[in-house]
């Protein structure tokens, strides 16, 4: 986990500290740590690509957070974690919604995000306890959030 934390690329980096997290590595602990489950995807040489997991809430029943941080080896191998994030998404999306927030910079991201099938809202929000612009994005129903809720 730590080598991930250490080698994220710039932009996650940058959206983990818009979040509040102190460093790449807290952003990442705090993600597995509340992660219902987790998954590192590698290339065929057994580089870290990617770190994804699916954070559950008892205060928000029936739906799911996902997460994703990578490294820059992703540019090198998108098919690789663009397939594995659909297979995984369509399987939790069997019994969830899905939903999260993406900093409005990381415009990779948001890219990424639409083409495992999110939608994502057009208007960012400033979230609360951040001073920072986010997007909302989902997968099955919309979720009644406000700006306020990360």
């Amino acid at each position: 986990m730590k080598i991930t934390a250490e080698g994220m690329c710039t932009a996650d980096s940058a959206e983990a500290m818009a979040y509040g997290f102190i460093s790449p590595y807290d952003a990442v602990k705090s993600s597995v740590d509340h992660s219902a489950t987790s998954y590192v995807v590698t290339s065929d040489k057994g580089d870290r690509l990617a770190i994804f997991g699916l954070c559950l809430t008892p205060l928000e029943p029936g739906f799911g957070k996902p997460w994703l941080v990578s490294t820059p080896e992703l540019s090198d191998h998108p098919v690789t974690v663009l397939k594995a994030s659909r297979d995984i998404v369509d399987h939790w999306r069997e019994s969830l919604s899905l939903y999260n927030f993406v900093h409005a910079e990381n415009m990779n991201a948001i890219q990424f995000i639409e083409t495992v099938g999110f939608d994502v809202d057009p208007i960012p929000h400033q979230l609360d306890g951040t001073n920072e612009m986010f997007h909302l994005f989902w997968m099955g129903d919309k979720p009644c959030v406000s700006q306020a809720q990360q």
